[in-house]
Parts: structure tokens; C-alpha cells; sequence
């Protein structure tokens, strides 16, 4: 089925079952993800996919050592995609191997809370800039689990979640952030993360399971919950930093807020972090100032075009080249309360959001 421009994938069953019916309602999408990151890999770094499929084996032990359960829903995909394991394993940890080689990926993400509301909800919120290789390759995904919270989350094809959110109101969004501390090896992927952190029935439990995973690189999780509660984690591969909320919101972009005892490698490679930074916590400030907001101050803060074609609402540079291109592939809102998800595909500035609802 497809939806708002994405294939829907809904799923149930055992960890197995989810993911053979995603991996067979998705499987040419899933196999062409994989056909452009091995190609990438190949013609970038001269990577050669049997060595990304070894360095696989690694990736898959530290997942079963974190949940076993994600490598038997990963085996399903890969199974109802009629593909190889280690591929998918691949895909979930193509952050890792996409950012010690090579860091492109710039978004920005928010949360506000309920004082800065109208109808005291709790909103969160990104734009998702990538690359445009990928556009028509991501779907929505509906996970109906029998031993955890429901799932809606928008993701590549092949992966087990990305930004989105969970039927007891926890949301997540994320960021790239990279640091000099950041190495490649076989430690708990970014994606299996994700999923975790949408897996939890409390912010305390997806805290926790950040906390005593097994991380190789850093990243940025903004997560909230309708309980009225927002919390940025700054991820390292051996700490983390925790921002809380300011004047009811918070804004996060590619660089690290508190950057203490390490070098942020970022903002050498996108420096305009800073610049959609400034420039979204200003807008939702004086937003805010003047009256509570609902969802449309965030649409107006996403659509926003100050520093393009580098901007908030990013667009293609014809300074670099294509494989470097980097663009807002989809704008996402999502209303914890309602468990409602706003959502564009491409540049919000060109497209209106539809809606998609999670049962309660």
C-alpha cells in the first residue's frame, strides 16, 4: 500500500514474522538499498563488498549480544527480501560505515513542550537532509509488536527505525554528529538504536538501553515523551551529554552543544550546523515569545531558506559533486499526544505535510 508518497509496511507477529512480511512487502526497495551503498562503497573507497559483509559478522555478534531478538526480525527481512543477512546487517550500520569514511548528513530537529503549545501537546519534530539517491527508497512502517508499544516509523527500507514514534507517546529524532573518538568497529549500529529507544515504554528505559549499549561512533538523540518531558543526548562512542529543554523548547542541528575533552569533526565538514542552529532556536523563540504555538510554528521554522541553498530547508549545491549532493528528503512532525505524524516527501518549502494516525 502506499502513502503520503511512501509504501506503508505494516507488520505483527514474532520478531521473525515482522520482518519477513517487511522484507516482502519492501523487497525491491530494500534490494535497492543495498545495490546503491555497495556501489557507493565500491566507487567512493574502493571498498569491495565482500570486505563490508566480513565486517557484517562483527556487527551481527554485537547485536545479539544487545537484543537477539533484532537479528531474527533482521533475518526475516533479509529472508522475505531474498537477500543475504549480512546485507541487512549492513544497511543497519551503513551510518557507521557512511561516517568514518565519509560524514554527509545535515538535519535539524526540535521538540516543544506543553507551556509552549496552544493545546498543550507535546510536539518533536526534523527535517531529514540525505541523500537524494535515496529518496524513493524510504517507507513508513507500522511495527505491532506483542511484548512492547506499537512503532510508526519513517526509514530506509531495509533498517529497523529511524525517527518516529511509539504507541505509549515516546518520539525520537535524530542527528548526525561525528567526533574525534569515532571509529569503525563491530559495537551496536545507530539504527538498532533507534529501534531500541522506540522499543521502551518510558524515556527512562530508552535512556537506559543508550546507556549500556556497546557504541563505535556519535550521534544526536532528541527524544520525548507526551508526559510532557524532553531530553537531547549528545552520544559518544564512550559518554554522553544530556541537554534539557529552554523556555519549553529544544533545538538541535550537527554539532555538539557540549563539546568537552574531544575534538566536533563536523562542523569542519558542515559548518553551516551552526548557522541553522542560530537560526532555528531564533525563530521558535520569537515565535514562542509572542503566544504558544502549535504544529505550524515548526512548519514555518522548517521551510525556512536563510544561508541557502545550505539552510534549514536544504536544497542541492551546484558547487560539489553528486555523490556529495545532500538534500531535505522529508520534513516530519509528530504530536505525541494525538500519536499523530506530519510528514513531506522531499523540501517542505515545495510540498504540504500529510497525516498519518497510530491507533491508540
Amino acid at each position: 500500500m502506499s502513502y503520503l508518497g511512501f509504501r506503508l509496511v505494516e507488520v505483527s507477529g514474532s520478531p521473525y514474522e515482522r520482518g519477513f512480511k517487511y522484507g516482502s512487502i519492501a523487497g525491491d526497495l530494500v534490494r535497492l538499498n543495498i545495490d546503491y551503498y555497495f556501489s557507493f562503497w565500491k566507487r567512493r573507497f574502493s571498498i569491495d563488498g565482500d570486505l563490508i559483509l566480513r565486517k557484517s559478522e562483527g556487527i551481527r555478534s554485537a547485536v545479539e549480544r544487545f537484543d537477539p531478538s533484532l537479528i531474527e526480525e533482521m533475518r526475516g527481512i533479509a529472508d522475505g527480501a531474498n537477500v543475504d543477512l549480512n546485507q541487512v546487517i549492513a544497511l543497519n550500520a551503513r551510518y557507521e560505515l557512511m561516517w568514518v569514511m565519509l560524514p554527509q548528513f545535515s538535519c535539524t530537529s526540535a521538540a516543544l513542550l506543553s507551556e509552549a503549545t496552544i493545546n498543550k501537546h507535546v510536539v518533536l519534530g526534523q527535517n531529514w537532509d540525505y541523500k537524494p539517491a535515496v529518496l524513493d527508497t524510504n517507507v513508513i512502517l507500522l511495527i505491532k509488536c506483542r511484548d512492547g508499544p506499537n512503532i510508526l516509523t519513517h526509514v530506509e527500507a531495509g533498517c529497523l527505525s529511524r525517527t518516529g514514534l511509539n504507541s505509549e507517546g515516546i518520539g525520537l529524532c535524530v542527528n548526525a554528529l561525528v567526533s574525534s573518538q569515532d571509529r569503525f568497529e563491530p559495537k551496536t549500529p545507530f539504527h538498532v538504536l533507534c529501534r531500541s529507544i522506540l522499543s521502551s515504554r518510558s524515556l527512562s528505559e530508552g535512556i537506559e538501553g543508550i546507556i549500556r549499549s556497546d557504541r563505535a561512533v556519535s550521534y544526536n538523540f532528541l527524544v520525548a515523551s507526551r508526559e510532557n518531558v524532553a531530553i537531547d543526548l549528545e552520544v559518544l562512542p564512550k559518554k554522553f551529554n544530556y541537554i534539557f529543554p529552554d523556555n519549553g523548547f529544544i533545538i538541535h542541528t550537527n554539532h555538539f552543544v557540549k563539546a568537552y575533552g574531544f575534538e566536533d569533526k563536523f562542523i569542519e565538514v558542515i559548518p553551516d550546523t551552526l548557522v541553522r542552529f542560530e537560526r532555528a532556536k531564533r525563530i521558535l523563540k520569537e515565535s514562542i515569545h509572542e503566544k504558544p504555538v502549535d504544529h505550524t510554528a515548526l512548519i514555518r521554522m522548517f521551510r525556512d531558506h536563510f544561508n541557502y541553498p545550505n539552510s534549514i530547508c536544504r536544497h542541492r549545491d551546484p558547487r560539489i559533486s553528486e555523490d556529495d549532493q545532500i538534500e531535505t528528503l522529508s520534513s516530519i512532525i509528530m504530536d505525541l499526544n494525538d500519536l499523530k505524524i506530519l510528514i513531506t516527501k522531499s523540501q517542505p518549502c515545495i510540498n504540504e505535510y500529510s497525516q498519518i494516525y497510530m491507533k491508540k
